[in-house]
């Protein structure tokens, strides 16, 4: 219930902050006050099936979750932390082909890019890309966008037109499968204007 209320909170400021409305009162503070609160809940709760012989795997992916939204507050010290038990709990559970493994090494990416500790977040990008190829094609998009962005961050344009391009693939590449196997669906041009956007950012 409060990782849900704070996740809640979170995403309507970062509505605000797209939109470019004036910020209003932020809930950001009060959302990490809440997550930290049932992160403690749900460890100590863990702690004592596991401890009893009991471990529970919903309690596991409900204290993964809460430390995944929490490790998303890039701005926060324990971010890192968070999310390196996040994705602990999750390939445990799941492996790492899974797409909820994959999002969380993209998550760790955006994090060391933030940090400006860019050959770590490459380094999880490239990770997370090559798995979303075979277990999660939907999300390779994305992260190769966020790999671009951090080659520009790093002022290697040539780098990140290529990775651009190759996000604009993936992107064309999805929508079709997805049309073929629906033929009842619509393209959805969105995640394609994106890349093509970040592409012409840096062309020659």
């Amino acid at each position: 219930m409060r990782t849900q209320l704070a996740v809640t909170w979170l995403n309507q400021d970062r509505a605000r902050e797209r939109r470019n409305l004036s910020p209003g009162t932020s809930h950001t503070h009060q959302a990490v006050r809440l997550l930290r609160d049932a992160a403690c809940v749900l460890e100590t709760s863990a702690e004592e099936n596991l401890n009893n012989g009991t471990p529970s795997r919903k309690l596991l992916l409900q204290l993964a979750n809460t430390l995944q939204s929490l490790g998303r507050q890039f701005q926060y010290d324990d971010a890192e932390r968070s999310l390196q038990s996040a994705l602990l709990i999750y390939q445990h559970i799941y492996g790492l082909a899974h797409h909820t493994t994959i999002n969380v090494l993209d998550d760790m990416g955006c994090l060391y890019n933030r940090q400006g500790d860019y050959d770590r977040a490459i380094s999880c990008y490239r990770r997370a890309a090559e798995l979303g190829e075979a277990h999660a094609p939907w999300l390779v998009s994305a992260i190769l966008r966020n790999l671009g962005s951090t080659l520009v961050a790093m002022n290697d344009k040539s780098g990140a037109r290529d990775t651009f391009l190759m996000a604009l693939h993936a992107a064309l590449h999805w929508q079709r499968l997805l049309v073929s196997e629906n033929s009842d669906l619509e393209p959805n041009a969105t995640e394609e204007n994106y890349c093509r956007n970040l592409l012409d950012s840096v062309k020659k």
